[in-house]
């Protein structure tokens, strides 16, 4: 086995190719299919070889009919996925989920700039503004699992002379007004 592109977190990459027509792992990349497996297992972080596999098969899925030079846009898509490092099937879905947004997002974008037509511009702007919602709240969805309900406090240790000041806790702004 030849070493699979690596994504940012050490863990190999699944590669694909398109061969007549259909997309299947790279057979430069994998002696058998059983190191492809291996890939999605450990890009996806679970350790289901039919939820691996599958997800992969959905991510791939998202970027329509395999026409020629796709490979290398699916394999980055897949590189993103292995590079949100999901640890359990939860993050899993929604790492597959957010990637796949993503890319809907980003080709609105492309079709967008590639229109002369006013509504049709709009029309692929507008999905492309929800598609980035839709990606914000599942950022936000994955900050929060992997975060727990752990909430962060920050303590600042404050001197006061005590001259008969008070203190004042939260926001202060002055006035420019006399008197304010």
């Amino acid at each position: 086995m030849k070493t699979p592109l690596i994504a940012d977190n050490d863990v190999p990459t699944p590669k694909v190719g398109i061969v007549n027509g259909s997309v299947s792992p790279d057979a430069t990349e994998y002696e058998d299919d059983q190191e492809f497996i291996q890939s999605a297992m450990a890009a996806t972080g679970i350790n289901s070889r039919e939820l691996a596999v599958v997800l992969i098969e959905q991510l791939i899925k998202t970027f329509g009919s395999p026409k020629e030079g796709a490979a290398p846009h699916i394999n980055a898509a897949l590189a993103a996925l292995a590079g949100q490092k999901p640890r359990n099937a939860t993050e899993a879905l929604l790492s597959t989920q957010m990637v796949a947004v993503h890319t809907q997002l980003m080709n609105l974008l492309a079709k967008s700039a590639n229109t002369s037509l006013p509504d049709a511009h709009k029309s692929y702007i507008n999905l492309a503004m929800k598609l980035a919602r839709v990606f914000a709240t599942q950022a936000e969805t994955m900050r929060r699992i992997r975060q727990k309900g752990r909430q962060t406090i920050s303590v600042h240790h404050v001197h006061l002379n005590n001259d008969g000041g008070q203190a004042i806790i939260g926001n202060v702004t002055r006035s420019n007004e006399e008197g304010g």
